[in-house]
């Protein structure tokens, strides 16, 4: 049996229990970050977190970071409850029967090379009579065309 009964001194055993397993340093620095607030918004006695408890400080959460971030420490507080549950230091999930949607988020794409798009007008610009005229770009933009390809 664990023997940790505030939230402060539960976190860091789970921490410990983090690296212990094989999760980076990383992983651990941020696991400590998420849940820091969140230690400081609950009471101190660890088997005084409830559904209601938790739920609302999700709630004030969500009210002030991006849902990305929101879904983030929704995450690491559930690993967190669920870690309590397994040690025997909670005997039920205060997060049971709660979700949050993760948020959608569209395919990060990666950002062309400069050169890259001038290529790719180059190849534009001579399938397509005028392209420079209907596309939009100004004498700056064209002068970095070698004149050969105007």
């Amino acid at each position: 049996m664990l023997t940790p009964s505030t939230v402060s001194e539960a976190v860091e055993a789970f921490c410990l229990s983090r690296s212990v397993s094989g999760c980076t340093a990383r992983t651990v620095a941020l696991y400590r970050e998420v849940l820091r607030p969140f230690t400081a918004a609950m009471e101190p006695d660890v088997s005084r977190c409830t559904t209601l408890t938790v739920q609302g400080y999700l709630s004030r959460l969500r009210a002030r970071v991006s849902p990305v971030t929101a879904h983030l420490h929704y995450a690491k507080v559930r690993a967190f409850f669920a870690w309590c549950l397994e040690t025997g230091l909670l005997s039920q999930h205060p997060l049971r029967g709660f979700t949050m949607k993760a948020p959608k988020q569209l395919p990060r794409v990666p950002a062309l090379i400069v050169t890259d798009s001038y290529a790719l007008l180059n190849v534009g610009r001579r399938r397509v009579p005028g392209f420079a005229a209907t596309s939009g770009m100004g004498r700056v933009t064209r002068a970095a065309f070698p004149a050969g390809d105007r």
